[in-house]
Formats: structure tokens, C-alpha cells, sequence
């Protein structure tokens, strides 16, 4: 070999030289690396070692940690590169947030292959949505009560991140059955992030609303998608709305008889949610919000009763064998003539109303008059 010429070598951690396949019998298994024999029973000392972007063996950093010199090369990404500028993929919710210098990597909707940003400078700021997706769960059609969900803004860099609003709800990555108008964000003073200027650790919240208010039950998805220091991240949003089929049985007995009662009388309305469970993912509970009995006329007494009441759900299934629990319930009206009365003074009248929510329709599910005598 001519002077001053090095021979070509691997550079890397050295292994300790192995044994001949033809050795028998085999020693135990273990994991220390080691060398093998080539065809001519010759040994072949190998050399391998870790990728590393920094010198593992350089000692920097405020904790003395190895790995704290200088990058081994240019990682950047240079102008006109095809690395750079990718358009939104399927990929692009699971690329990394930020590079390998803690650089944004996906303003704009876009985001550039490998470690490193094009015309990166570096940067401090970062942030966390928490929890990454929400469920809503099951929500009866039309309910009242709409459900809400604290998202956390959580500032996990270095430097002061600062939040122009409370984010906006899209389609953008949504799964299938994506309706933002299904989901909507509170304002202040349930939702804190709009203007606001977090320091290293600190969070604010963001307070998303699902509004089961849909001409259709089916489920809905969209995105929450928040946007700071350059980067915007989403969440998952998803909620389902449900519906119920009811049936109201006629009132058995009738209040009316001829000869007209000198008695209490009692007749009773069965209401059954009639949706199968088992054959539609939509079923939901009807929830009963008012039950009234209102006298319209004579000086008898009517009373109301039964196991329906307000807020307890009529829960689908009413048609299984057997059937769901608490998939129907009851109201009876009780008249009770006034006493010692005749003729015309034994008749009276009331107003049966009784509304909730959970069905395709807004309007009353009961809305009648009964006499009685």
C-alpha cells in the first residue's frame, strides 16, 4: 500500500470476534454481538454503530448529556427541493409538529419530507391539544341539555405562544359524516384561548359543544382545529344522534259511560318506544320533559298518574321478546264525579299534554282533551 494512503474501513463500535458455525456443540444463545466466518472459515471482524445527527460522544448541554455538540451535517432542505412544499396527504395528521430544530413543520396545510423544514431558524414555541379526540357519545334528537367538552391549549415549549382565537370547526381530516354546524365552540367565559399569550407550561381552554339538532339521527364527526406559532393542530370531534319511535296505546277505559259513572274511573295510555336496538345503531330513549293534566270544566276531580315521568327515558326495545327494560311506561287519569251529583253535574273535561325529546319530530306527543260522562 502506497504511504499516506488509509485503508478503507467501517467506522463504528468494534465487535468482538464469534465462533465458527461448524463449532459443536453451539454455545447458549445471548445477545453480545459478534463476528462470524466467512466461506473460507476466515474470520470477518465487523464494525457497526448507531445513525446519530450528533457526536454521541461529545458531552454538552445544561445536564452534561452526551449528544450535546454540534449537528454532524446539514439536515435543511434547500430551495427547490422535492422534498419541500408537500401537498396535504393522508399522512399529513400523523407527520410529526415539529422538526428536527423544534420548527413547525406543517403551516399552511402542507409540510416538507424528512427531519428538517425548509429555511429553518429554529424556534421554541409548541403546543398540545388535550384530549386529542372527543365522543360525544349517544345524544337523544332535539335534547335540551347540550354537552360540552374542555379541550386544554398547553404551551409544551420553550418560549411564549400566543392564540388568536378559540379555533374553528371544519371538515379537514374529519372521518366520514363529517356537520360542523353538528358542533359548536362557547365563547368566553367558557372558552379562554382567544387572545391570550401562554407562557412555558401554561394552558387555556377551549369548550366545544355538540347540538344534536339534525334532521336525521346518524353519526357526526369534524374537526376542532387551533392554530398557534405558525402550526395548526386538530382534534376529532364525533357525537351521534339518536332517535326513538314511540307509540301511545288508546285510553283503556274510556272516561265516558252510559249511565254516566257515580264512581272514580281510571284509564290508562301506554307509551312504548317500538325502535329495535338490536337492528338499528340510530335507537335512542324518548325523554319525557312535561306531563300535564290540565281541568277544563265540571266540579269533579281529575288526577294524574302512572310510571312515566319526567326526565326517566323510555328506552328502545319495546317490541323485543322480552322486552328492553324500561323500553314503556304509563299515564292514567283518574275522574272522580263530585259527589252526590246527577245528570249534567256528574260530566267534566281535562287536557292531556305530554312533550320530550328524542323523536324526529318537535311537536307534542300527546296533545288531547278527554271527557268525562
Amino acid at each position: 500500500m502506497a504511504a499516506g494512503v488509509i485503508p478503507a474501513v467501517a467506522a463504528g463500535w468494534q465487535v468482538p470476534p464469534g465462533i465458527s458455525d461448524a463449532t459443536v456443540p453451539n454455545p447458549i444463545f445471548n445477545l453480545t454481538p459478534a463476528a462470524t466466518v466467512d466461506e473460507g472459515n476466515n474470520w470477518v471482524n465487523l464494525s457497526w454503530g448507531p445513525l446519530s445527527m450528533t457526536n454521541p460522544t461529545v458531552v454538552g448541554g445544561a445536564n452534561g448529556n452526551f449528544g450535546g455538540g454540534l449537528p454532524l451535517g446539514n439536515y435543511g432542505i434547500t430551495t427547490g427541493s422535492s422534498a419541500a412544499g408537500r401537498v396535504t396527504g393522508a399522512n399529513f395528521t400523523d407527520a410529526p409538529a415539529y422538526d428536527f430544530f423544534n420548527t413547525p413543520r406543517k403551516p399552511g396545510s402542507s409540510t416538507d419530507s424528512g427531519a428538517v423544514r425548509l429555511t429553518s431558524t429554529g424556534g421554541g414555541t409548541e403546543f398540545t391539544l388535550s384530549p386529542g379526540a372527543v365522543d360525544f357519545g349517544l345524544v337523544p334528537m332535539h335534547s335540551p341539555t347540550t354537552l360540552d367538552q374542555d379541550i386544554q391549549v398547553i404551551n409544551t415549549g420553550s418560549g411564549p405562544l400566543t392564540i388568536a382565537n378559540n379555533g374553528t370547526i371544519n371538515c379537514v381530516n374529519a372521518a366520514a359524516g363529517c356537520n360542523p354546524p353538528s358542533f359548536s365552540i362557547q365563547p368566553s367565559p367558557f372558552s379562554t384561548c382567544a387572545g391570550t399569550t401562554l407562557g412555558a407550561g401554561e394552558s387555556c381552554v377551549i369548550n366545544v359543544v355538540f347540538n344534536p339538532t339534525s334532521t336525521s339521527q346518524a353519526l357526526r364527526t369534524a374537526s376542532l382545529n387551533v392554530t398557534a406559532g405558525g402550526i395548526t393542530q386538530i382534534v376529532a370531534l364525533s357525537g351521534h344522534d339518536t332517535i326513538a319511535t314511540v307509540s301511545v296505546s288508546p285510553l283503556t277505559p274510556a272516561l265516558t259511560a252510559t249511565p254516566a259513572n257515580t264512581v272514580a274511573v281510571t284509564g290508562t295510555r301506554t307509551l312504548t318506544n317500538t325502535i329495535n336496538p338490536n337492528t338499528n345503531a340510530d335507537a335512542g330513549p324518548y325523554i319525557p320533559s312535561a306531563i300535564t293534566l290540565t281541568r277544563l270544566s265540571g266540579t269533579g276531580t281529575f288526577a294524574l298518574g302512572g310510571t312515566c315521568a319526567v326526565g326517566t327515558p323510555i328506552n328502545p326495545g319495546g317490541t323485543l321478546v322480552p322486552p328492553a327494560a324500561g323500553s314503556s311506561c304509563t299515564i292514567t287519569i283518574t275522574y272522580t264525579p263530585p259527589a252526590g251529583a246527577t245528570g249534567a253535574a256528574l260530566n267534566g273535561s281535562a287536557h292531556l299534554t305530554v312533550t320530550g325529546y328524542g323523536t324526529t319530530s318537535t311537536a307534542p306527543l300527546i296533545n288531547i282533551t278527554y271527557n268525562a260522562n
